[in-house]
C-alpha cells in the first residue's frame, strides 16, 4: 500500500511461527489490508477462524496479535510506514465458527474475475475489505 514491502513468504514465516508458538490449529488463516473509514487509516489484519476453546480466550488472541505486529515491525519498510502514520497497528479478526471462509474466499475471487483453476489459497491477500465479507469481529 505504501511501500512497506511485505510479501507472501515473509508473512507466511511470521504466521507459521505464531501458530507453533501458540499451539494454534486454525481452520483458516490469512492477512490482508483493511481501511478504517472513520479514521481514514489503513492497517493489516490477521483473519483467523479457530474452533473449540481457543477462540474463547480473547486475552490470548490479543497477545497473539501483538506478537504478529512485533514481528512485522522487524521489517524496516513496514516500521517506516508505521512511524510515518501511513499504516496503523495490525489487528486481529476472528471469523465466526459457522462460516466456511474457504468457500467465501473462492466465491469472492470468482466474482472479482479469477478463474476457478487459478485460485490459490494465500496467506497474504492484497484485497482490502475482507472484514465486510466474513462474519466475525475485530479483537
Amino acid at each position: 500500500l505504501f511501500g512497506e514491502k511485505i510479501n507472501e513468504t515473509y508473512i507466511s514465516l511470521i504466521m507459521e511461527q505464531a501458530i507453533i508458538d501458540c499451539r494454534l490449529k486454525p481452520s483458516f488463516l490469512m492477512m490482508a489490508p483493511e481501511k478504517d473509514e472513520n479514521k481514514d487509516e489503513y492497517f493489516y489484519t490477521t483473519f483467523v477462524q479457530l474452533r473449540n476453546c481457543q477462540r474463547d480466550n480473547k486475552e490470548f488472541l490479543i497477545k497473539l496479535c501483538s506478537n504478529i505486529e512485533e514481528e512485522m515491525l522487524k521489517n524496516y519498510h513496514y516500521k517506516h510506514c508505521r512511524n510515518l502514520g501511513q499504516l496503523g497497528e495490525s489487528r486481529f479478526y476472528l471469523i465466526d465458527e459457522d462460516e466456511v471462509p474457504q468457500d467465501i474466499y473462492i466465491s469472492q475471487c470468482v466474482s472479482a474475475g479469477q478463474k476457478m483453476g487459478s485460485i490459490k489459497p494465500l496467506i497474504l491477500s492484497k484485497r482490502i475489505g475482507w472484514s465486510g465479507v466474513f462474519n466475525g469481529e475485530f479483537i
